[in-house]
């Protein structure tokens, strides 16, 4: 459990679910149970992005979007294959158009 001051929540996030990271953990703490401990003792930088927190709420709405795609999420309305974004003359050009945006967020 955590609690970062409001100004830091984004670059934590951010560090915490980056790849230097997840080595730092499993250094630390090679089994599957990580501590509070563990935690504490990454070596935070001190990140001078500016643009940090634009970056990490912008791969935090592009993740729920794509969980919000799947019958599974609470907050489903439709398939994305029905949506007006993607729609065109016929089914093959929606598909083509819905993998086509697929293919950019992957991207």
């Amino acid at each position: 459990m955590m609690f970062p001051n409001a100004s830091d929540q984004s670059s934590v996030l951010g560090f915490l679910n980056s790849k230097p990271a997840k080595r730092f953990l499993d250094a630390l703490n090679p089994t599957l149970s990580t501590q509070n401990e563990d935690i504490d003792n990454l070596p935070y930088p001190p990140l001078v992005l500016v643009n940090m927190t634009e970056i990490v709420s912008r791969l935090a709405v592009i993740s729920k979007d794509d969980w919000d795609a799947y019958e599974t999420s609470w907050d489903f309305t439709e398939l994305p294959l029905f949506s007006p974004d993607y729609r065109a003359e016929t089914l093959e050009g929606t598909y083509t158009a819905l993998c086509t945006h697929w293919q950019g967020m992957t991207d």
